[in-house]
């Protein structure tokens, strides 16, 4: 639902899908259903063969371009340290993780900014404001995000 909101607040919709997704999009395509930006969301348990003392990241999307879908890796090991960390709860951390690595997916590269949801590095201040529902896309990046839709999709964003 956090995921839903961040989207919201700049006009874009998503539908979520928990089957399994590889076949379920097959199935969509040979029935000539309307393109759609699919995103394939993998949460792996654990990373192994790191030290904390690396710096491994909550979230990971595959190099673009990406033009009707992107592969998200995230880290629950490292989302759960996160939250601790920020005295947050795992599920919202992760909730503005799976916002951020979409930004990655849809925004032209370098996606990363100096204030919102794209910022590289997420301090507690910055934390806090995911509390007050202040911690989202620029506007600027909504509008790059719901273009990029159009443009991809044959979709109609609208803010």
């Amino acid at each position: 639902m956090d995921v839903n909101r961040i989207l919201g607040a700049i006009g874009v919709t998503a539908d979520w899908n928990f089957e399994q997704v590889f076949e379920h999009s097959a199935r969509r395509l040979a029935r000539g259903t309307p393109a759609a930006f699919v995103l394939h969301v993998v949460i792996i348990a654990r990373v192994s063969g790191l030290s904390h003392a690396e710096a491994v990241p909550v979230g990971l999307t595959s190099p673009g371009p990406h033009f009707g879908g992107a592969d998200v890796l995230l880290f629950h090991d490292h989302v759960q340290d996160c939250a601790t960390v920020r005295h947050k709860s795992a599920a919202s951390v992760l909730a503005l993780v799976i916002a951020h690595e979409i930004g990655h997916a849809l925004l032209p590269a370098p996606a990363h900014s100096s204030v919102g949801i794209m910022q590289a590095e997420w301090d507690q201040q910055t934390m806090d404001q995911a509390d007050d529902h202040e911690f989202r896309f620029t506007t600027q990046q909504g509008a790059l995000i719901r273009d990029r839709l159009n443009r991809c999709c044959g979709m109609t964003a609208q803010r």
